[in-house]
């Protein structure tokens, strides 16, 4: 009996010397930094959990600092030794507590600040080496917790202010205080949300005036203009109802002019009127409806004058150092690259117009390679200036430049290839950028992504695809490989050159002798080639499943023969598993 509880006894010494430490990232936490309510813990009651510690913990630009807890509830003293190891000096990690110490027993935190050099913008990796050992422990515990940092291209050089942190978790220090302090800044939120909630509510009563009176003087125009009708208009008017399309806009009449070069001079609502029945002429009261149908905007063959246009963005292809390769095709290439402008001098830390006077600006270029045929040359430069003389738009990427040692001449074989050039600082191609978030593409990337971070880039989309309808322009092949994507998350939509030579399994041939996104094309525009602002919208649906699923090939199972008849036959993409039910 003696020798039993002799045993136990040595047991409960044992175990409390060295098993009862716990290292984690509370609930709170990791919601402020990854938008998730869950517990990260990498020790547990002594035991290391492997599978966290295969996850790098991705910190976003907005947030500079990480708050870590740990204690021990062992019997003896736990010393720990924290080292803090960056894989580039773009990123200076730091340490709010000693490198050396012992571990609390009661669960305190302790903060690591990532502080960014603004020389360099992209994904750096942090590793926190810890050391946890007892004077009666012979088998220290070690880990390596690594987090990826992203840094914005000059965030600390210009002097933006850094991300506003919740400073509610002190560490260390008197219980009280940190009481005391949480309850200021609760105060201090409490009061800003009072401020914010009366600001809205104003702004809610005073669009709701301003609508009324717009709805009372519309209603008004519509009294006076069917003054010799006795009945109001019927909405289900069967003309009417034929018409109508999801996902387009109604314009009023004042708008429907802006389109009325598309129909060949006459305006779009009457293009697109019912053949039965006259509008204004007609006296029964179906025929009289004022309100114009859903304006779609066809597809129109705009010519651009390619020589005139390369002349005008002519750059000196001296001026222009390139870097390595982001992405390569068959006779075409996508390069880093910085434009050198006339004039730089090294001024230091400048503000941002006088930066944009002199300096090495970062692009993104597009360039054949000299196996390239005369061909593809024409098709590259006619896809390439696609947007040119369109109105700038932050959601459209349009060609800043065209460089080339001499003139711009077709030759055969190539000799000069022009590089089209775009300005970009990020990550560059936004399907690239989708796999190395999900670990199928070399590089750094992040490893984990919102779902409200997804939603955002779709929602961006569609205001670049909106300002290009609004000027009667059609993409006609809406996808992720189409898009770039900038180390803030914002999101271009680009031209289509070289996509068919650099992403060959997205496009097929399905005996017409031209490789089309089969898979991303509306039923209309795969039978008939017949593309409007509809199917458009039909491209971003499936690029949007493409963004919430990280750049998976949609339709995967089906043939690309077989996309028509699947599509008559109601089959549709499944929704992902992240994507929300509203969605």
């Amino acid at each position: 009996m003696r020798a039993a509880f002799l045993l136990v006894l040595l047991s409960a010494l044992t175990n409390g010397g060295s098993a009862l430490i716990n290292l984690f990232i509370s609930k709170h936490e990791t919601n402020r930094t990854l938008g998730v309510m869950a517990e990260m813990a990498y020790i547990k009651d002594g035991v290391v959990n492997t599978y966290a510690l295969r996850f790098p913990y991705r910190i976003a630009t907005n947030i500079s600092k990480l708050t870590f807890s740990w204690n021990s509830t062992a019997s003896e003293e736990i010393n720990y030794s924290i080292q803090l190891i960056a894989d580039n000096p773009a990123v200076l990690p730091m340490l709010d507590v000693p490198r050396t110490g012992r571990v609390p027993r009661r669960t305190e935190t302790f903060v690591v600040e990532y502080r960014c050099a603004g020389n360099k913008a992209g994904q750096f990796g942090v590793v926190l080496h810890a050391n946890f050992s007892s004077s009666a422990d012979a088998n220290p515990i070690h880990v390596s917790l690594r987090q990826d940092k992203l840094c914005s291209f000059q965030e600390v050089a210009r002097g933006i202010p850094g991300p506003v942190e919740d400073s509610s978790a002190s560490v260390g220090g008197d219980g009280a205080n940190q009481q005391t302090a949480g309850a200021t800044i609760t105060a201090d939120q409490v009061f800003y949300i009072a401020i914010g909630c009366v600001f809205a509510v104003v702004i809610i009563i005073g669009s709701l005036i301003v609508a009324y009176f717009k709805s009372a003087k519309k209603g008004l125009a519509q009294d006076i203009g069917r003054e010799s009708l006795r009945y109001p208009v019927p909405h289900s008017s069967p003309g009417y109802v034929s018409q109508t399309q999801p996902f387009l806009r109604t314009d009023s009449p004042s708008t429907t002019s802006k389109y009325s070069a598309i129909t060949g001079g006459q305006s779009a609502s009457s293009a697109l009127a019912p053949a039965t029945g006259g509008c204004r002429a007609a006296p029964t009261p179906s025929s009289s409806i004022t309100l114009t149908p859903p304006v779609i905007i066809l597809d129109q063959v705009v010519a651009i004058d390619t020589q005139a246009a390369l002349n005008d963005l002519r750059a000196d292809r001296n001026c222009f150092e390139l870097g390595q390769i982001e992405l390569e095709g068959t006779f075409g290439e996508v390069r880093w690259a910085f434009w050198r402008l006339a004039g730089q001098v090294d001024m230091g830390d400048v503000d941002e117009e006088e930066d944009q006077a002199g300096g090495e600006v970062p692009m993104i270029v597009k360039t054949l390679k000299p196996t390239a045929e005369p061909g593809q040359y024409d098709k590259f430069i006619a896809e390439a200036l696609v947007f040119y003389g369109l109105p700038p738009h932050q959601n459209i990427a349009q060609v800043e430049a065209a460089a080339c040692f001499g003139r711009f001449a077709r030759s055969d074989p190539l000799i000069d290839a022009p590089l089209i050039c775009y300005v970009h600082t990020g990550f560059g191609n936004l399907k690239k950028f989708l796999l190395r978030c999900r670990g199928e593409s070399s590089g750094p990337g992040p490893n984990a992504l919102r779902t409200q971070d997804l939603v955002s880039m779709g929602l961006q989309i569609v205001k670049g695809m909106v300002h290009l309808h609004r000027l009667g322009v059609l993409h006609k092949d809406i996808a992720t490989r189409n898009c770039l994507i900038s180390e803030d998350f914002t999101v271009q939509l680009s031209d289509t050159a070289l996509s068919r030579d650099l992403f060959p399994n997205d496009y097929h041939c399905l005996g017409d002798n031209e490789n089309r996104p089969v898979k991303w094309l509306a039923l209309e525009a795969l039978d008939k080639c017949q593309f409007t602002s509809a199917s458009d919208v039909w491209a971003f649906g499936v690029t949007m499943w493409e963004l919430l699923s990280l750049a998976q090939q949609p339709y995967a199972d089906i043939d690309p023969d077989e996309i028509s008849s699947s599509l008559q036959d109601g089959i549709r993409l499944p929704q992902p598993y992240n994507c929300p039910d509203e969605l």
